[in-house]
């Protein structure tokens, strides 16, 4: 298994209805060139979650990162489902458990190229859940 240091948050830029399909991302990518989907995973519209990329195998999603990261793509642009978001918060928590990572594990593809966007949407409620969980989980520890 290949090290795995980050979760890199994405989104797809699009709102558009057939870019909500992972077998449409899987094919754009493949047109591109690439080896399938360059996510490790996708959370369409509904909050559907959707195996990508094996995360066994290097995502094609943030330059220069790749190799120790998790790419997870969220479709859309301007308009995002709360069960979208309540997926994200569910998969990145497992992730960090399953990876023995952190909160300040989890990055927006934008902190890593300032010319993205993406993804558009506040990523800190998630992080914060992930935090809020652990925390939770370790003060029961100690009692």
């Amino acid at each position: 298994m290949r090290p795995i240091q980050k979760i890199i948050l994405h989104c797809s830029a699009t709102d558009a209805e057939r870019h909500d399909n992972i077998k449409y991302i899987d094919n754009l990518h493949t047109s591109f060139g690439w080896d399938g989907i360059g996510y490790n995973f996708f959370i369409d519209k509904s909050g559907a979650l959707w195996l990508g990329r094996p995360i066994h195998k290097v995502p094609a999603a943030t330059y220069g990162h790749n190799r120790t990261s998790i790419a997870i793509c969220v479709s859309g642009l301007k308009y995002f489902k709360n069960p979208q978001f309540d997926s994200l918060k569910k998969l990145c928590l497992n992730l960090v458990i399953t990876f023995g990572l952190g909160h300040t594990n989890i990055h927006a593809h934008n902190e890593f190229n300032k010319n993205k966007t993406c993804p558009v949407f506040d990523i800190e409620p998630i992080k914060f859940h992930v935090e809020q969980y652990i925390w939770g989980s370790n003060w029961k520890k100690k009692e």
